[in-house]
């Protein structure tokens, strides 16, 4: 099942962070995209990894957390 979150217009601060498969076999690439929407309009950045782990490790990088 896939969750896929929506930016909104009214969130003047929406962002959003995807791992994609990036080609099939048992040790794919996995792409990393950011979404970023701000008072400047829609941001988005690329970046492929050789592993999950590697993605995963970026991935929460990009982000500070929740308060």
């Amino acid at each position: 099942m896939m969750h896929v979150d929506v930016l909104h217009p009214s969130e003047t601060n929406a962002s959003a962070v995807y791992l994609e498969a990036e080609d099939g076999g048992v040790n794919p690439k996995t792409r990393v995209r950011a979404v970023v929407r701000d008072r400047n309009g829609v941001r988005e950045t690329s970046r492929v990894f050789d592993t999950l782990e590697e993605a995963l490790a970026y991935a929460q990088t990009l982000y500070p957390p929740a308060a």
